[in-house]
């Protein structure tokens, strides 16, 4: 089920033809919420935590490195039951 302000949000940005930015994403079932309204993208939790800033510099250098700490992050989170 989708929140009719967040329905009502992107079908305005649509008309517009605006980027839309979703923020505070915390779970692949909001992510693909968002998707099916037309918001592609997104930031928050799912994708990263916040980080130091020479942390969020070496991601910069090596965005590989960020997709390694998600997949050991999401694996961890699943194994101790904090992710759906």
């Amino acid at each position: 089920m989708t929140n009719p302000i967040i329905s009502a949000i992107t079908g305005i940005a649509r008309g517009f033809e605006l980027e839309l930015v979703a923020e505070g994403v915390e779970n692949e079932e909001q992510a693909c919420a968002l998707r099916s309204l037309g918001c592609d993208v997104m930031q928050g939790y799912l994708f990263a935590r916040p980080a130091p800033a020479a942390e969020a510099h070496a991601w910069l250098l090596e965005p590989e490195q960020l997709f390694r700490t998600l997949d050991t992050a999401t694996q961890r989170d699943q194994h101790t039951g904090l992710t759906a």
